[in-house]
């Protein structure tokens, strides 16, 4: 098995662009009995080559935290799971995590 790993002290990390279609983003994924996930989506504008502001209802901040061992857990930012209205552009995807282990994510 391949996975992005973090610790006690946790870490991070950011995705290239990604264009993506769908409405849910999807995590397989094992925090154990004390870790979490917290994921951000970041619009890119439309040359690619500047960061838009993070997009407000979808930060770090605002992710419900991921616990679970799952193949296939929802995330969901204050209780909403819907990023339809971002696709088709391109997005950057901010992990952050604690004791946890993230294998793949998939939008659905």
């Amino acid at each position: 098995y391949l996975s992005a790993d973090a610790g006690n002290a946790g870490g991070q990390f950011v995705t290239p662009p990604i264009v993506f279609s769908g409405s849910h983003l999807e995590l397989n994924a094992d925090t154990g009995g004390r870790g979490l996930i917290e994921i951000g989506l970041e619009r890119v504008d439309s040359d690619r080559a500047a960061w838009m502001p993070r997009v407000s209802k979808f930060t770090v901040g605002a992710c419900d935290q991921v616990v679970c061992n799952s193949i296939a857990h929802a995330v969901s930012w204050n209780g909403n799971q819907d990023i339809s209205s971002l696709a088709g552009q391109p997005v950057r995807i901010h992990v952050r995590m604690r004791n946890a282990k993230l294998y793949a994510f998939q939008f659905v």
